[in-house]
């Protein structure tokens, strides 16, 4: 699902798709509950995805395949292993601090797709962690960074920034350009003086 090239009528019902999920739950949304928020029949939306379990598919392979995209530009540029590593640290707080439906959605309802649709999504997830995993061990061979597993360092990474969907507001006290530094500053340097 390239966004960019898909018919606005599409991106919205997918849109409110995400929300209600999100918010709801997969099991606790209905379609019935979805034509309504999009003023359709409910069989309109078969328009769209021939299931239920389809759309939340195409949404969390979108989210995936977005994330992949961007750290594939990340490793691409011109640029040492330790500034792709401040960017995919940047990228990540970013987007699970302001864009928190997709997150929200791979976090608690990948368990409910089907187990073909299940393993396309562990398949690409593991392709995002190799890939990133490369970064931390060109920092490795660089000695920048102690010689950790590199997976176990990005599983810790990614259980902080996860666990932020839990408490972050981007509208509090910390903007979502101040938690990125803050969780680069950390992830990176610790938080000792």
């Amino acid at each position: 699902m390239d966004n960019d090239k898909m018919p606005q009528r599409d991106k919205e019902v997918f849109s409110v798709i995400s929300r209600m999920f999100a918010k709801k739950g997969y099991i606790e949304t209905t379609m019935r509950e979805i034509a309504g928020e999009l003023n359709m029949k409910p069989a309109s939306l078969y328009n769209y995805f021939r299931s239920k379990e389809e759309a939340l598919f195409r949404l969390l392979k979108d989210s995936i395949d977005n994330a992949n995209k961007e750290l594939e530009k990340i490793c691409d540029l011109d640029i040492s292993a330790e500034e792709k590593l401040y960017k995919l640290i940047d990228f990540y707080t970013y987007a699970y601090s302001t864009k928190k439906e997709g997150p929200i959605l791979l976090l608690n309802h990948v368990d409910k797709l089907s187990e073909e649709h299940r393993q396309i999504l562990i398949d690409e997830q593991k392709r995002l962690v190799d890939r990133a995993a490369g970064i931390l061990e060109a920092l490795i061979k660089e000695g920048k960074v102690k010689p950790f597993p590199p997976k176990i360092v990005l599983f810790a990474f990614f259980g902080m920034t996860n666990y932020s969907l839990k408490w972050y507001n981007p509208e509090g006290e910390v903007n979502p350009l101040e938690l990125v530094r803050y969780f680069s500053e950390i992830f990176t340097k610790g938080i000792m003086k």
